[in-house]
């Protein structure tokens, strides 16, 4: 992240000298916005496309930024943009953009270059309580999550952590009954994988499970 933020700040310095050097004519403005959110679309980053590397991938962007952008204001707009960081570089070209446009840019591709959405679990705190849990019990469905990435459902271990995979082992479990009957009880080893205990949450949700139990070591 602070090599892309480093990478920013030398190219908005170069981006500050060469729009004044420009002979370009005033495109369209509008046509011109259209043009910089497709260099955003990763099918346009060729051989880049499906790279991590943020910072190369922005060097090409902005490259072709200079040399495919006609309008003189969005050249503007992209030189004047706070480049401190991240969210700031974003939310200043969008700004300016925007208020060139006098309306919302439209600009998915961008958007999700600088603020890529995530997948978020939200969790209400309502009761955090000691209690004693039966593993055994009949309606008490246990998933383990162990720091090795596997998950376990009432100990019994599943072949793939696939979504479609934890949801019929879930659904196997129930033994046909409603999932209403069942209270769910959430063990994660420490280290456990992050990104799947979310996509644990996720499946739950998708089954209308509405209360979880997450066991506090």
């Amino acid at each position: 992240m602070n090599q892309l933020i480093k990478v920013f700040k030398s190219i908005v310095v170069v981006g500050l000298i060469l729009p004044g050097l420009s002979s370009a004519s005033d495109a369209d403005f509008a046509k011109e916005a259209d043009k910089l959110c497709a260099l955003y679309n990763p099918n346009n980053w060729g051989e880049l496309q499906g790279s991590g590397d943020l910072q190369q991938v922005y060097g090409v962007i902005s490259a072709r930024q200079e040399s495919e952008l006609e309008n003189t204001a969005i050249k503007r707009v992209l030189a004047a943009a706070d480049a401190s960081n991240f969210s700031n570089y974003y939310y200043s070209v969008r700004a300016g953009i925007e208020a060139e446009l006098g309306g919302v840019w439209e600009c998915d591709y961008f958007d999700q270059f600088f603020m890529p959405e995530q997948t978020v679990v939200v969790v209400q705190l309502v009761d955090v309580v000691k209690k004693r849990i039966d593993p055994q019990a009949d309606n008490a469905i246990v998933i383990m999550v162990a720091h090795t990435g596997e998950v376990l459902i009432n100990n019994a271990p599943i072949v793939s952590n696939d979504d479609s995979v934890l949801e019929q082992a879930i659904e196997s479990t129930t033994r046909g009954k409603p999932i209403t009957n069942f209270s769910f009880v959430l063990y994660m080893d420490e280290g456990a994988n992050g990104n799947l205990v979310s996509r644990i949450f996720r499946v739950l949700n998708k089954l209308d499970v509405e209360r979880v139990e997450v066991v506090d070591y």
